[in-house]
């Protein structure tokens, strides 16, 4: 259900009603106050307008990709307890107060953060994990396995970079110079670098 024209919760909510299942496009909204969403999203929710958490109250489960890239603060953030396919929440600048589910069924997407700092990490995380924006590895606690792959081409050096177990995908570290990408290969030759 595409909804991305309506700016006011009072509309939104009025074609709310309406909805039978399936996505949720609903990134005109800056605000969330007042939004009653459905218990559960079958496919996509994209609230990419909202500027706050504030008043947010997010399906329990949302079954495709959960977009929420215009929030640049975790403050009253809550998650769903089950999201089984894409998180994207790349506008958030910091993860102080970010709590995530214990799985994500798919990819996350965290490329806004520019530090690990409070920053913890889902146990599961289906496909890849994107922190494109890190430029350091301090305090970053990489799951212990990724099923797809891993972007980290904001860090300008591998200083205290502890790498996962298993990357089923490519790793990307393209913000690093060669010889310290070279370094990492030959430490890891079990890895696919890109």
């Amino acid at each position: 259900m595409n909804l991305n024209h309506i700016t006011t919760v009072a509309k939104a909510n009025k074609e709310l009603n309406k909805y039978t299942g399936g996505s949720l496009y609903l990134n005109g909204l800056a605000s969330a106050k007042g939004l009653v969403l459905p218990k559960s999203v079958g496919g996509f929710l994209s609230l990419n307008g909202l500027a706050s958490a504030k008043g947010l109250v997010l399906p329990k489960s949302v079954g495709g990709f959960l977009s929420l890239n215009g929030l640049t603060s975790a403050k009253g953030l809550v998650l769903p307890k089950s999201i089984d396919g894409f998180l994207s929440l790349n506008g958030l600048t910091s993860a102080e107060g970010l709590v995530f589910p214990e799985n994500i069924g798919s990819s996350l997407s965290l490329n806004g953060l520019t530090s690990a700092e409070g920053l913890v990490l889902p146990k599961n995380i289906g496909n890849s994990l994107s922190l494109n924006g890190l430029t350091s590895a301090k305090g970053l606690a990489l799951p212990k396995n990724i099923s797809g792959s891993l972007y980290l081409d904001g860090l300008t050096s591998a200083e205290g970079l502890v790498l996962p177990k298993s990357i089923d995908g490519f790793l990307y570290l393209n913000g690093l110079t060669h010889a310290e990408k070279n370094t990492l290969q030959k430490q890891r030759p079990d890895l696919d670098f890109n």
